[in-house]
Order: structure tokens, then C-alpha cells, then sequence
């Protein structure tokens, strides 16, 4: 099927060190210079829409997402005009003193610097399989939650002479999404610059961990420049990397992708055939699809063809992904949200679906997205820190009530029932958090940290007791034996020698100190 435009966000989930500690500030002012707040790749039209769109949230939900906007006042064009003058030329450590604690910090690649890597090639070849196509990078953003939970995100597009149809696009998603190979011996797809001097081959992986360079603890400065960063790689002298870490690779095997398509033609204007439809024309079995629209829609978020039987959906299970993921609040367009994709696709091509709509996808729908992806990203961490093992009872005790208090943090600031007054957007927020499954990890994690920090608590309480009833049965005999022969006591004491009496301190201090550790390994947990 044809399309009129596209485009697609690739997301990369990460764990970065800017935010959570009193080094924050200086951290954010130690990041490569090619990182500058995001307004400034902003026209002086894109800002006034910009601040304009952040209405879409309700006012608690914008104060985080949009800190900056705390900063401004007035209508949208004195807020405009205040961001032109001021807040572009601010310094990082200035932005960080501004924005909340607890708010979104947001950052871009200078787009000056970003020509060097804006016109790229991606290119895959295995067999008899081979695929290349021209994309090109709008912009790429760094996005920085509280509790160190980042997000990478490069929009781009395929940059062909004439739009793609969506098989196309269906390919480039498939093999652009991968950053990691998902099984041993898979070879993932590599980029290559165009019209630079940079002609050296590059993977999703190697960009990351260069993009990532001073957010995290294993991707420390140590590059100027792409270029360098790529023979650093070559010859094996770089540090370590944060997509070979164990948060990286689980996390971050592949990237999720937000994609928006509109369609060529008006969707009246196609209708099965025996190329189209996963059955043939005289098969009595009904179509898995109501449409080609929703086929299509199905197949560019699985990245996926349903027309070869290794893909072809089960109904029971298309079923049920389609119940919990579906949008279709309008006629023209729909949308799918599972768990490493969105897509919205606009059905037919009119003023609307070519300028309103992806400046909502790019803007509302995306911020929205993102909020919900926070979610599932932090809750996800923070189940993983329930399960681990501390060692003794007063370290579980003390990382469960810790992890108690982010739970708590995180719920007051980042768990919204509404986030928004407009029906579409509480339909998506719905939707989003269902194809996530974050109601679910959330009453897990609830649970478990209550439950978890009850059982501490009471083996506390049997400690103390424990440690009580040791006392009582040692030093009580011994108190009152020290009451009845006190005098006696005295008067041998005073004819033992005094280094007797140090020795037998000795004694006695270590035998404490042994059956206090003995006793102590018994509650171990």
C-alpha cells in the first residue's frame, strides 16, 4: 500500500547517573558539548506550538514532563519570547538548578553537529536476503526521568526518491529496531553516513553506546567524535560499554519504535484479492482482518508479514491483541500499541491526517507515550531490586523499606489515574498502559514490597526478642549473683594481680564477642 508520509521514533531504554545524587548538577555540566537543551533545535514557530502543546496535560502532569515551562509566565507568546531570549543560552548547570528534582530533564544533539550523521544508509545483507534504503535523522533527544531511568530517541525517516509503501517501511522497522542479535550468530543491519568524510560502517550498537557517552556508568567520556569513537572500537581501546552491560542487554536488545503512516489513497479504494488476503477467495474461513487498513496496521507494529504462514496470527490470539491494543476513536485514523511498538496509521490523505495529526503523534501522543513507558521501565527495575539477595536481616530490612520509599516516591510523582482532560488522550493513556501491562506490574510490585517488608519487620521483631531473651537468661543470673557476693567479690579482687584481671577481661571480651557472633549467624537470612 502507497503512503503519503512517515516517520518513526526509535527508542532506547537506559539507565543514566545524571539525576538521583548531589552530583547531578555537575554531571549534567561534565556532558559532551554536543548536547544542548532541546528548545534549541526549535524554530521561533516550533517553540510557540511547542509551548502551546504542553496544554494538552493537565497542570501536575505538564509541571514534569515540561519543568522548563515552571520557568516562564505570561501568555504563550511572552513565554516564547522568554524562552528566545533566556532559557536557550542557559548553561546545563543552570537548566538542572531550574528543573525539579523531580522533573523531566530534556536534551538534543546539536543539529549542527547532527549533519554529520543526519543522511544515512541502512544496509543488511545475509544470503539471499538484502535490503538498504536512505533515512534520514530529524533530531535526536535525550530524555532524563528521576530515578535514572533515560530514554534515547532518534526520529527519522526513509529518505527514498518517491514515499515508501508500507512493505518498505515494514522492512526498514524490522531491521533498524535491532540492536543486538537475538540469538547467537544473527547478524543485525549497520548504517553508513552519506556525503560526509565518515565512511567507515557502523551498527545501532556502536551509536548508542557513543550517543551514551558521560550518562552512564559504562559509557564514561572518552571520544570527541564519531569517528574516533569508531577507531577506538576498531582497535579495541575503549572502556566499557553500556549495551554489553547486563541492564543493556536485557533492556535494551532492541529499540522500541513510535511510528506514524499515512496512507496514499483512500482506503474505499482497496478491497481483498487472493495477494491480499491471508485466505484464498473460495476459503469458507472469514478473514483474520476486518481490513487491509488493520492488516496493515497489525503487520507494521509486529513488523511482520502475515501473508507467510510463519507469521500468520492465531484468530484466538489476534483476538485478544487487538481487544487490549486497538485505538479507533476515529474514522480516518487508528492505532495499535503493544508492548515495543506503537503505530498510528492514517487511513486516508487529507488536511488533517497530513499536518494535524502527525504534529499530535509527534508531540501529545509521543510525550504520552513516553510517560507510560517510564512506568513499565522503572516499575520493571524496581521488581528486579525486590528479588535480590542482601545478606543479613537488618541489609533486607533496610533495602526493603529503601525500595519502599522509591515505590512511594514514584507513585506520588509519576502514577497518574488522568493525566489529561481530552478524550482522545484518556482513551491512549488507557490504551498505552494496557499494551504495556503496567496495571499488572504494578500491583505485583505493590504487593510484593508490602509483603516483603512485613516479613523483615516481624523477623525484627523475633530478633529483638531473641536478643532479649538472651540477656535475661545471662545477665540476670549473673546480676543477681553479683548483688549476693558483692563483698566477697571485692575482697578477691583486691588480693588478684592486676595483670591477672586484664588477662581474664581479655578472656571474657573475646568469649562475648565469639558467642555474640555465633549467636548473630543464626539470623541470617
Amino acid at each position: 500500500m502507497r503512503t503519503k508520509q512517515h516517520f518513526t521514533i526509535l527508542i532506547y531504554p537506559f539507565h543514566h547517573l545524571i539525576e538521583g545524587n548531589k552530583k547531578g548538577p555537575s554531571r549534567l555540566s561534565q556532558l559532551p558539548t554536543h548536547w544542548v537543551h532541546w528548545w534549541n533545535r526549535l524554530t521561533d514557530n516550533q517553540l510557540l506550538d511547542t509551548l502551546d502543546d504542553t496544554y494538552f496535560f493537565l497542570p501536575y502532569v505538564r509541571k514534569l514532563l515540561f519543568p522548563e515551562t515552571n520557568w516562564l509566565s505570561g501568555d504563550a507568546t511572552i513565554q516564547a519570547e522568554s524562552a528566545r531570549n533566556q532559557f536557550r543560552v542557559l548553561s546545563r548547570k543552570a537548566i538542572n538548578e531550574i528543573i525539579l528534582k523531580d522533573g523531566l530533564i530534556r536534551l538534543t544533539y546539536n543539529p549542527a553537529i547532527l549533519k554529520t550523521l543526519q543522511s544515512l544508509e541502512l544496509r543488511f545483507t545475509l544470503g539471499s536476503t538484502s535490503f538498504s534504503a536512505s533515512v534520514k535523522i530529524d533530531w535526536i533527544d535525550v530524555f532524563l526521568f528521576p530515578q535514572r531511568v533515560g530514554f534515547l530517541a532518534l526520529k527519522m525517516r526513509i529518505a527514498d526518491h518517491k514515499p515508501p509503501d508500507t512493505a518498505r517501511i515494514n522492512d526498514f522497522l524490522y531491521y533498524a529496531r535491532q540492536v543486538l542479535p537475538f540469538q547467537r550468530g544473527y547478524k543485525v543491519a549497520t548504517w553508513r553516513c552519506i556525503g560526509t568524510e565518515l565512511t567507515e560502517e557502523f551498527s545501532s550498537q556502536e551509536l548508542i553506546d557513543y550517543l551514551l557517552q558521560g550518562f552512564t556508568q559504562e559509557s564514561p567520556l572518552n571520544a570527541e567524535s564519531f569517528g574516533s569513537f569508531l577507531q577506538a572500537v576498531k582497535t579495541g581501546n575503549t572502556q566499557r560499554r553500556y549495551s554489553l552491560s547486563e541492564t543493556g542487554q536485557v533492556y535494551g536488545m532492541s529499540f522500541r519504535h513510535f511510528t506514524f503512516v499515512c496512507l496514499g489513497e483512500n482506503q474505499e479504494d482497496f478491497t481483498y484479492d487472493s495477494n491480499d488476503s491471508l485466505e484464498s477467495p473460495d476459503s469458507k474461513t472469514p478473514p483474520l482482518f476486518a481490513s487491509l487498513s488493520e492488516q496493515t496496521l497489525y503487520e507494521l507494529a509486529t513488523c511482520t508479514d502475515t501473508r507467510d504462514p510463519n507469521y500468520k496470527p492465531h484468530p484466538t490470539g489476534l483476538s485478544q491483541l487487538m481487544e487490549k491494543a486497538y485505538i479507533a476513536i476515529w474514522d480516518n485514523w487508528q492505532g495499535l500499541a503493544l508492548h515495543d511498538s506503537v503505530i498510528f496509521l492514517a487511513i486516508r490523505p487529507t488536511s488533517f491526517t497530513e499536518k494535524v495529526l502527525p504534529k499530535n503523534v509527534e508531540t501529545d501522543y509521543f510525550h504520552l507515550y513516553l510517560l507510560t513507558l517510564y512506568q513499565k521501565v522503572r516499575l520493571s527495575l524496581l521488581a528486579g531490586d525486590i528479588m535480590r539477595e542482601r545478606g543479613y536481616l537488618h541489609r533486607n530490612l533496610r533495602a526493603a523499606k529503601s525500595r519502599q520509599d522509591e515505590f512511594m516516591q514514584f507513585r506520588n510523582h509519576y502514577w497518574f489515574e488522568q493525566v489529561t482532560f481530552k478524550p482522545q488522550g484518556i482513551e491512549l493513556y488507557r490504551r498505552f498502559q494496557l499494551g504495556l501491562e503496567i496495571l499488572l506490574l504494578y500491583e505485583a510490585v505493590s504487593s510484593e514490597l508490602k509483603d516483603l517488608s512485613e516479613h523483615y519487620e516481624r523477623k525484627m521483631e523475633m530478633r529483638t526478642g531473641k536478643l532479649i531473651n538472651f540477656l535475661t537468661c545471662v545477665g540476670l543470673p549473673l546480676g543477681i549473683l553479683s548483688n549476693l557476693f558483692s563483698d566477697t567479690i571485692q575482697k578477691e579482687l583486691n588480693q588478684v594481680p592486676l595483670s591477672f584481671l586484664l588477662g581474664a577481661s581479655g578472656v571474657l571480651l573475646v568469649l562475648s564477642i565469639l558467642v555474640f557472633y555465633f549467636w548473630n549467624r543464626t539470623l541470617k537470612t
